[in-house]
């Protein structure tokens, strides 16, 4: 009667029975479906609603031949559609990896995401696959990132969402990394990105002046070392953080 295999729903199912020595074949059905000619080796089965509901019906083939009557079943299982949902659109920072966290999916037994740029994922085919943006992604600003879902006899469901890819600041501290003890007016300074927001830490001596700004002023101590750090942070909340041994 052929192998267990699956279809769409209610979608008529063409049977691949095989036989050798026999004289008449005959096809029925546990269910209420109906065959397009039962006496023949490949009818095709159109499934009832019943069937359908009851997710899956068995099909027997009986041949008699010179050896008397064999029977052999198969069971033709009906799926239901698959659903995805890619999540809602979503943004990242530049120089970080997206998790797709968010994302859901039923009905499948095959996941796999694409994307409109060049990045490339962790493994397409997990549900929550982690999304690393090339740079001509980044260039550009935002991808679209597709997932489709797909089982053995429905067609896929695809959903798609926007991923926006902030640029982070390219922070960089300038100034002096071997000073005297005890020297005063030491400066150090970032590049100024308009918008931006500047919080320095010293540790082994104070800021004199520009504390908020992209440059600052030190007075050192008579400590053996010291550190100067910048978080840089942008209107996108792409913070980056740098720090400098002294």
């Amino acid at each position: 009667a052929g192998i267990d295999d699956y279809t769409f729903q209610s979608s008529p199912y063409q049977c691949s029975g095989n036989a050798l020595n026999y004289s008449t074949v005959d096809w029925t059905t546990s269910g209420t479906g109906t065959f397009s000619n039962a006496a023949i080796l490949n009818p095709v089965y159109t499934p009832s609603t019943a069937d359908v509901t009851a997710g899956s019906v068995t099909l027997v083939m009986t041949v008699d031949g010179t050896s008397g009557i064999v029977a052999d079943t198969m069971m033709l299982n009906f799926q239901q559609p698959s659903t995805a949902f890619a999540g809602q659109n979503a943004s990242m920072c530049s120089g970080s990896v997206y998790t797709n966290m968010g994302a859901t999916a039923t009905n499948y037994t095959q996941l796999n995401w694409t994307t409109s740029g060049t990045g490339v994922f962790s493994n397409p085919a997990l549900m929550y696959a982690d999304y690393l943006p090339s740079a001509e992604d980044i260039a550009a600003g935002s991808v679209v990132l597709t997932l489709a879902a797909s089982n053995q006899s429905c067609q896929a469901a695809v959903s798609s969402k926007t991923l926006t890819i902030n640029t982070s600041p390219n922070t960089n501290i300038e100034g002096e990394v071997v000073v005297c003890a005890m020297t005063n007016g030491v400066i150090y300074s970032t590049e100024l990105n308009t918008g931006n927001t500047y919080e320095w830490t010293v540790v082994g001596g104070t800021i004199e002046s520009g504390a908020g700004t992209n440059q600052i002023t030190v007075n050192w101590n008579a400590d053996a070392s010291g550190l100067v750090s910048v978080a840089e942070n942008t209107n996108h909340n792409c913070l980056v953080t740098q720090t400098r041994s002294v």
